[in-house]
């Protein structure tokens, strides 16, 4: 009998270790588009790319990303817009030492799409898990979040990834971002780059054609542009983690998180890096402190724009977004007493748009309100710069 208690404590500790059952490592390919509508052809890479997202902010598995699988996909010369043969499907997941495989097609009809997909262990060809999800094609990240939670189930994950928002809410953000990575993937760097720029304007705040205009640039050995975009990315960077503070219910500071990582999803190894991974979590202690510096890197952000791009219609974006903020501030905090801070953005957003009566009645607003706020003199230079413009 004491010799079973041992073997039992050998395989405990094995099953604990990962021994018997290692960790699972996933890849999803792109999914096959059986209508093959041109209209909705982005969606074969669009719903990959948002499950690899979501899988990979569990941190339940190890994930192939989408950038080796595009490589392998190319060394073997299979087809990008879904692979139909078992054999092939399954020789790629050994070659992305991936032992668990998502494979899928969608099918649009009208308004309505179904995107039928499963679950297959690359070592034995086995289906582990299918699903079948509808819903309106308007609603496709919607969609996207029930197959995912689908997927979780089945490989027994929990967690609330699936709850976060999608990382646009801008269906024609996406077409266009999506359509351009096909685009870059197939080496036609300058017409992915035009789609990338739109996806960025008709959604400033989705940060992955950002970092795809870079990728753009590399391409297209532009390496002046490609480090002034890098240097926008920080700051897009930065305005995502604050957007995510700011959002969070409840709201986290540094210190929270540095006192309990795992409640706010991070991990304790990952500490000493956060400054230069998640440097949005160091600014501000509070969510009106939060929101100051986020008008301020959208500011920034504005002023680059125009700087090193000449896009003067998305620093023009960047600011009203600025006043939309500072707007809604004004009943948020409206007993905080960091709000004038807060409106001191406001000044300058409207200077920058030459909405000169508008700087006039804010500064006012600022003047008689707060008297005896910190930045005053530079509240008092704005009033007079109005006056003097609404004179001419």
């Amino acid at each position: 009998m004491k010799g079973n208690h041992y073997i039992i404590l050998i395989v405990f500790l094995f099953l604990m270790t990962g021994i018997l059952y290692p960790e699972q490592t996933i890849s999803i390919l792109y999914f096959r588009n059986t209508t093959g509508n041109e209209e909705y052809a982005w969606l074969s890479i669009g719903l990959t790319d948002m499950l690899l997202t979501d899988i990979s902010a569990t941190g339940k598995l190890i994930v192939v990303e989408r950038e080796e699988l595009d490589r392998i996909i190319q060394e073997q010369e299979l087809s990008v817009s879904g692979l139909t043969r078992e054999t092939d499907a399954l020789k790629l997941g050994n070659l992305l030492n991936a032992n668990r495989l998502v494979m899928g097609s969608f099918i649009v009809q009208e308004k309505d799409i179904r995107i039928d997909a499963r679950i297959v262990n690359s070592e034995s060809g086995k289906i582990v898990n299918s699903s079948n999800i509808k819903g309106s094609i308007d609603d496709i990240f919607g969609v996207e979040k029930r197959l995912a939670a689908d997927l979780f189930s089945a490989l027994g994950i929990e967690s609330k990834a699936i709850f976060r928002k999608a990382e646009t809410i801008s269906v024609p953000a996406a077409k266009a971002y999506y359509t351009g990575l096909e685009l870059l993937n197939s080496g036609k760097a300058k017409e992915a780059l035009k789609l990338f720029e739109q996806a960025a304007t008709l959604d400033p705040f989705y940060f992955k054609p950002q970092k795809s205009i870079e990728e753009s640039y590399i391409f297209l050995k532009d390496y002046k542009k490609m480090q002034k975009q890098r240097e926008m990315n920080k700051l897009y960077n930065k305005v995502l983690g604050l957007k995510k503070r700011i959002e969070a219910v409840p709201f986290y500071s540094f210190g929270d998180v540095a006192g309990n990582p795992e409640k706010y999803g991070y991990k304790q190894s990952d500490l000493s890096k956060l400054s230069e991974s998640d440097p949005a979590l160091f600014l501000g202690d509070t969510q009106a402190q939060c929101m100051w510096h986020l008008c301020m890197t959208l500011i920034e952000i504005a002023d680059k724009s125009e700087e090193y791009f000449g896009d003067t219609a998305k620093k023009r974006l960047l600011l009203n977004e600025v006043l939309s903020i500072t707007a809604d501030s004004r009943t948020t905090f409206s007993k905080d007493p960091f709000l004038p801070e807060i409106l001191y953005q406001e000044l300058f957003a409207y200077r920058y748009l030459d909405k000169w009566n508008e700087l006039k009645e804010a500064c006012e607003y600022i003047m008689l309100t707060y008297p005896d706020f910190r930045m005053m003199y530079g509240v008092e230079n704005m009033y007079e710069l109005s006056l003097e413009k609404l004179k001419n």
